[in-house]
């Protein structure tokens, strides 16, 4: 097998947080050329230079159905609609913790579908105050 380059990767510690640190490999490839790029796992990402024109150049990639590929522009879109939904979800939670509990206790005639007791001057029976 013959290898092109190497795209290497350094760890450092940073505050108990894991840092990976990429270097770039650069290759010069021409229309129907392939570049192999092999997983950890031994699975293979297959990028082939479809064709120039000008400043652009096309790539196809071949790759296993659970690897996801996006252009910069709509990876920086779902990152950012992500977070926008993890801070609406967070603040509703919040508004939920802070809105205002019901005070207690509450009027026996305020809980719905019980009776009203009379006032206690009015109370008749063996329960009648003393006095």
């Amino acid at each position: 097998m013959r290898v092109l380059g190497w795209i290497g990767f350094a760890w450092r510690s940073h505050a108990s947080v894991l840092e990976r640190r990429f270097t770039m490999l650069v290759l010069s490839r021409g229309p129907d050329k392939k570049i192999m790029v092999v997983l950890p796992d031994g699975r293979i990402i297959e990028i082939t230079v479809v064709d120039t024109r000008g400043d652009n150049v096309r790539l196809g990639f071949t790759a296993p159905d659970d690897i996801l590929i996006y252009r910069e522009e709509v990876w920086e879109r779902i990152k950012r609609e992500e977070e926008e939904e993890r801070l609406r979800q967070e603040a509703e939670r919040l508004k939920q913790v802070t809105e205002p509990a019901p005070t207690f206790p509450r009027p026996l005639g305020d809980i719905k579908g019980l009776p009203t007791l009379p006032p206690i001057d009015k109370i008749e029976g063996p329960y009648k105050p003393l006095g």
